[in-house]
C-alpha cells in the first residue's frame, strides 16, 4: 500500500508540473506548500477567481475545468510505498526547516503548459522574482525524494499556478486568441510563502519554513 501525490506551495488541487510537459505535481503524495499572509488569503483568493473568470473566456468549444484552490508545484508525480511516508516526511521536515520563508510574484501572465502524457493542458500564471528560492525548495525536495528512488523535479523549471485545465492541447490556441482580444497586464499578485503542507494520500503533514524571511 501507498499513495502517490506531489510537492506544493499553497493551495491545493490539480495542477500542471514544468517545462515542456507536466502533470500533478509529485514528490511527497498530494503535498502543498501553504504561504499565505495571515489575513490576506481571502484578497488573494478574489483576485485569482477574478483573473480565473479571464480564463474563462478562452473555453470556446473546449470542456474547461476551474480549480478552487491553487498552488505551486515543487515535485513530479510519484508513487509512495505506505512504510515510507513517515521517514520520508522526517526526512523532509529535516531539509526543509531550515529554508528561510519569502515572497513569490504571482505574476498576471498566462502560460498553457501539457501533462506529461500530453493528454491534458493546463493555463497557468506565471512566477516572477522569487524563483531562485522556489528552486532551492526543489532542489532540498529533490534530495530527499532521490533516496526513495522516486523522480526529481523537471530539468527546466517554470513555475506557475494552475488555475484550468481541458483535455487535449486545445487552450493554447484559446489562450492565445483571449489574451489578443484583452491588451494589457493582470495585476501581480504577492505571496509570502511561509510553510509547507505535503499531502500524502489523505493525510496532510504541515512543514513550517525557517522564521527567518528574505
Amino acid at each position: 500500500g501507498g499513495g502517490a501525490g506531489g510537492v506544493f506551495v499553497f493551495g491545493g488541487g490539480g495542477d500542471a508540473g514544468t517545462g515542456t510537459g507536466s502533470g500533478t505535481a509529485g514528490g511527497v503524495p498530494g503535498s502543498s506548500i501553504d504561504g499565505l499572509r495571515p489575513g490576506a488569503e481571502s484578497a488573494q483568493g478574489r483576485e485569482l477567481h477574478t483573473q480565473q473568470q479571464q480564463a474563462d473566456t478562452a473555453r470556446s468549444d473546449l470542456a474547461l475545468h476551474r480549480f478552487r484552490k491553487h498552488h505551486i508545484s515543487l515535485s513530479r508525480p510519484f508513487v509512495l510505498r505506505y512504510h515510507h511516508i513517515d521517514p520520508l516526511v522526517a526526512a523532509l521536515q529535516q531539509a526543509l526547516s531550515s529554508a528561510p520563508s519569502f515572497t513569490v510574484e504571482v505574476q498576471g501572465e498566462w502560460e498553457v503548459l501539457t501533462n506529461d502524457q500530453g493528454t491534458r493542458s493546463f493555463v497557468c500564471l506565471k512566477i516572477g522574482p522569487g524563483s531562485s528560492l522556489l528552486e532551492d525548495l526543489v532542489d532540498r525536495v529533490d534530495g530527499v525524494l532521490q533516496k526513495f528512488r522516486a523522480p526529481v523535479y523537471y530539468q527546466e523549471k517554470k513555475f506557475h499556478i494552475s488555475v484550468a485545465s481541458a483535455l487535449g492541447d486545445g487552450l493554447k490556441m484559446a489562450v492565445k486568441k483571449s489574451t489578443d482580444d484583452v491588451p494589457g497586464r493582470m495585476k501581480s499578485l504577492y505571496v509570502h510563502v511561509d510553510s509547507i503542507l505535503c499531502k500524502i494520500g489523505n493525510k496532510e503533514f504541515n512543514i513550517s519554513l525557517s522564521s527567518d524571511s528574505i
